[in-house]
Order: C-alpha cells, then sequence, then structure tokens
C-alpha cells in the first residue's frame, strides 16, 4: 500500500536524523509520518476492515512466520543503545510493511514511539528541557496504550504482561516500557513509578524468553536493564 511504504520511508529518514541529533528534521520526517499514518489507518477501515475482528487479525499475525512478519531494526548501526546509557535513544528503523491493518496499527506505534525517542533525547540534549520531556512523556503513554491493546488482543484477553510470540510488537513493548521508566527515575525523579515500570520490564522481558522468540540476545537487554538499573549499573548493549 503506497501510503504505508511513505510512512516507513518518512519514519526512516526521521531515524536516520535522530542518529545524527538532527532534531528538527527528525521531529519534521516523524510527524509527516504520523499524519500519513492516521490516512491510512483511515483507508484501510473504509475498505472493510471490522473491528471485531481485530482480535483474531493479530493472532494470524502471530502465526505467520518470522519472514512474513513487519520486520523491526533497532537501530541504524547495529548497536541497541549509545552514550545514554540504558535509555533507548536511537529510535526503531522499518523495512516492511503490509496492508493488513494489525501491521498498520504497529506501523503507527511504531513511529509515535520514535517521535517520544526524539522528544526525549533532546530533552537530555537541552540539559532537561521540561518541554520536550512532557512531549515525550505524553507520546510514551499513548503508544504504551495502543501497544498493550495489540498485545491483549494478540492473547486472546488475557493479561498483557504476557509476550504475544511476535517479534515486532514484542520488542516494541519492551522499549517502550523501558524508556518510560528511565524518563521517571532520570528526568521526573519518580522512583516509585520507575521501579513498578521496571519491575513490568522485568516480567515481560521473562514472558518472552518463554517465547523463544529468536531473538535472545536483544531481548535479555532489556531485562538486565531492569535488573541492574536501580543500582546504578551501566550495561554494555549487544550488537543487533
Amino acid at each position: 500500500m503506497s501510503l504505508m511504504k511513505d510512512v516507513v520511508s518518512l519514519n526512516n529518514q526521521g531515524v536516520s536524523y535522530l542518529a545524527r541529533r538532527d532534531f528538527p528534521q527528525a521531529i519534521d520526517a516523524l510527524r509527516q509520518a504520523i499524519v500519513l499514518a492516521k490516512r491510512s489507518c483511515r483507508v484501510l477501515s473504509a475498505n472493510g476492515a471490522q473491528t471485531s475482528t481485530k482480535g483474531n487479525q493479530v493472532n494470524e499475525t502471530c502465526r505467520r512466520s518470522p519472514q512474513e512478519l513487519p520486520k523491526f531494526l533497532c537501530k541504524s548501526n547495529g548497536s541497541l543503545n549509545d552514550d545514554l546509557g540504558g535509555f533507548h535513544s536511537s529510535g526503531i528503523l522499518l523495512d516492511y510493511c503490509s496492508d493488513l491493518p494489525e501491521d498498520a496499527e504497529l506501523t503507527s506505534a511504531t513511529v509515535i514511539f520514535n517521535m517520544a525517542c526524539a522528544f526525549h533525547t533532546k530533552s537530555i540534549a537541552q540539559f532537561g528541557c521540561q518541554e520536550e520531556m512532557d512531549k515525550a512523556k505524553s507520546l510514551y503513554m499513548h503508544v504504551h496504550q495502543l501497544v498493550s491493546g495489540l498485545i491483549v488482543r494478540g492473547n486472546g484477553g488475557n493479561n498483557e504482561v504476557a509476550a504475544t510470540g511476535n517479534f515486532a510488537i514484542d520488542f516494541l513493548y519492551l522499549a517502550i516500557v523501558n524508556n518510560m521508566a528511565y524518563a521517571e527515575l532520570d528526568v521526573f525523579g519518580d522512583k516509585t513509578k520507575s521501579a513498578a515500570l521496571f519491575q513490568r520490564l522485568a516480567l515481560f522481558s521473562l514472558s518472552c524468553r518463554e517465547k523463544c522468540l529468536g531473538e535472545e540476545t536483544l531481548l535479555e537487554w532489556f531485562l538486565q536493564n531492569a535488573v541492574f538499573a536501580q543500582v546504578g549499573k551501566l550495561i554494555t548493549a549487544p550488537a543487533a
């Protein structure tokens, strides 16, 4: 679908700019991607996507082979994080998108997450600019709600703190919760909220391990973050 191809292209441009810390260009590209993603979702809905069947669609997504799933690349330079410690700061690249409604939802959520990363990283670069961090937090909360819905539907309505077996969905959820936890700890200074988020991160990471997703090295990094973050230990991220 041409609109979603444009969304993927703009998303990857935004991530590339973010890696270079060109925040105005990154935010502009990602903002355009969000607008197109919303339009694409409306088109899909108008073409007959039925809300009542979305749960089955997500379950079908989880049963497709890894080659058929939307592929998420963690970072343009092949590493999961950079000089900002445990905060996943460089966004997520997309290299595939279909015209299935559930893939469009997931792609849209990824772009929103990347926009949150852009504001989060910009805030840190500006020595903790509160205005930028407030934007990031709002976007993190929004995308957390979206992806939680995908997870619940993917698990047939069961507890959201359980991996779906779809690496793209599960990785995105881990990245969201990880960054929310670091934002609460490092920027807002709320140790209670950050502790609860790190606990959720640990539980979900363990759930991913049980699903044998085939990307254990990347997923284990989030588990290590959850375990070590509150004792001040910085860990080296694995190569993607």
